[in-house]
């Protein structure tokens, strides 16, 4: 049996670990992505505000929508670990790179989402045990993601980096046209009516009609 014959993808895609380790390895990543990937951006372009490598007073007004945004992200997991079951399994998608031909990896599709797609980019999800519709949630339906376009932006006005203000107007573009939508899409297949309801009563996005 050859090694591509083997179902490598399969161990590596899953993974179960218990729910503290998920909820750390999930802070873990947020902290990266949403504070040393923005910084990174910052150093792509000029840094508008600052003086002598020193942000200035209107640079630092961006941190009262970072700090926030993090307490929200954080608050927004802590709901859904405390529903988690103590057992969470995850699933990694691996990103493209030419190595994983070597492995039997190059065509590797995902599969439980009703249609098989590509697998792209690198990520960990884990499917919602439970609705959680309470905190942030009674606000709006996608609080976290709110949270995190704050983070993005503060960082964006912080740095006064017209790099990052791009990467949060794409995620801005990103989560309203496309990952939204989706997200919906399979929790009114997964909770149905339940769902339904919530999503009559709580708008998508604060302010905006509901549905």
């Amino acid at each position: 049996m050859s090694l591509s014959d083997l179902p490598i993808r399969e161990k590596f895609q899953r993974a179960r670990l218990p729910r503290w380790a998920v909820l750390i390895l999930s802070i873990v990543l947020a902290g990266v992505g949403h504070n040393a990937v923005p910084w990174v951006c910052s150093l792509l372009t000029a840094r508008h505000g600052w003086v002598q490598g020193r942000p200035g007073r209107w640079n630092v007004v961006g941190l009262s929508l970072v700090v926030p945004g993090m307490g929200g992200l954080l608050w927004c997991l802590g709901l859904h670990f405390a529903r988690a079951p103590k057992t969470v399994e995850l699933t990694y998608i691996f990103p493209s790179l030419p190595w994983r031909r070597y492995l039997g990896l190059s065509r590797g599709k995902r599969r439980g989402r009703g249609t098989d797609q590509a697998v792209g980019g690198p990520a960990l999800e884990s499917a919602p045990s439970s609705l959680v519709m309470e905190g942030p949630y009674k606000f709006s339906r996608h609080p976290m993601y709110l949270c995190v376009l704050a983070i993005w932006l503060g960082w964006a006005l912080f740095y006064g980096s017209v790099a990052v203000f791009i990467a949060w107007a794409m995620t801005w573009v990103g989560m309203t046209l496309f990952v939204a939508p989706s997200e919906e899409r399979e929790l009114e297949a997964r909770f149905g009516e339940s769902y339904l309801q919530y999503k009559k009563a709580v708008p998508r996005w604060p302010g905006k009609i509901r549905g």
